[in-house]
């Protein structure tokens, strides 16, 4: 029997950091740092110290893989600093599974912090996040907002237990596309030059309202969910971003399914872990 959907929360939270600014990049670049090494981040999403060395790069390599599927969907110029870590049990409600802090603007600084083992011991860490084979079945969702048929889930089911890798996925989505106030429930329509323009897309308290989105405020076990059309819009059209790449098709044959991350597989240079005092 499947068990009841667990919640993740978002720490709505501007911080002022600055950094320098270098030159552009000529597509988004999400770099990844100990968030240990920055008070605001440590100390608004109250992570944990001590965290065992093994850990950590598990957490790392988990995000990694997070960082380079979001990297390979928005083609803007920018960059985006990330601090990582584990919260400390006890801080927030049951069942929390990842909060995030999120910068004020792109270039900028945020951070997201998972929970930690001991807390969720059921933690699934996919030592292949880009190969879906641990999954037994697979299900997409389309709808038309407004703007068109649009897809707005992509998910697998019937694998092993909490997927960090969706949880990582949802949370690096709140860093980049926080350009809202968190709270409210209205809807946000997505606006010209991005696709299906016209399109509403259902907001609350800084997540989309699609139970089978990404950017859903819950997770249920043993499902893994990948950015959808519709996550891809949310995200685009609260931060401004404009060249992002869609899936094509709102529904994709059965084959496709399987193999449509496949293409985030690309090797990538491994981005480098920057420590920041």
């Amino acid at each position: 029997m499947r068990r009841a959907r667990r919640w993740t929360a978002t720490a709505c939270i501007v911080s002022a950091l600055t950094i320098s600014v270098a030159q552009p990049a000529r597509a988004l670049t999400i770099n990844l740092f100990d968030g240990l090494t920055n008070s605001s981040i440590r100390n608004n999403l109250s992570m944990q110290s001590g965290v065992s060395p093994s850990d950590f790069a598990t957490l790392f390599t988990i995000v990694d893989a997070a960082a380079t599927y979001w990297e390979d969907i928005i083609h803007d110029s920018g960059f985006v600093n990330i601090g990582i870590g584990f919260f400390r049990p006890g801080v927030f409600q049951n069942g929390t599974l990842g909060v995030a802090l999120i910068p004020p603007h792109v270039p900028g600084i945020g951070g997201i912090a998972l929970a930690p083992f001991s807390l969720e011991p059921d933690w699934f860490v996919d030592s292949t996040p880009f190969d879906n084979s641990e999954y037994a079945s697979a299900f997409e969702t389309s709808a038309d907002l407004g703007g068109g048929l649009l897809n707005t889930g992509v998910g697998f089911g019937g694998g092993p237990d909490l997927d960090m890798f969706s949880v990582a996925l949802h949370e690096i989505g709140h860093v980049l596309g926080a350009g809202l106030p968190g709270g409210g429930t209205f809807g946000l329509t997505v606006d010209d030059p991005l696709p299906f323009a016209g399109s509403v897309l259902p907001y609350r308290d800084g997540h989309l309202m699609l139970p089978d989105a990404l950017m859903f405020p819950a997770l249920d076990s043993f499902e893994r969910h990948l950015v959808s059309d519709a996550d891809v819009l949310f995200v685009a059209q609260q931060r401004g971003f404009t060249d992002v790449t869609l899936r094509g098709s709102p529904v994709p044959e059965p084959a496709s399914l399987f193999l449509m991350a496949t293409g985030f597989a690309v090797a990538t240079a491994r981005r480098r872990l920057n420590r920041r005092s």
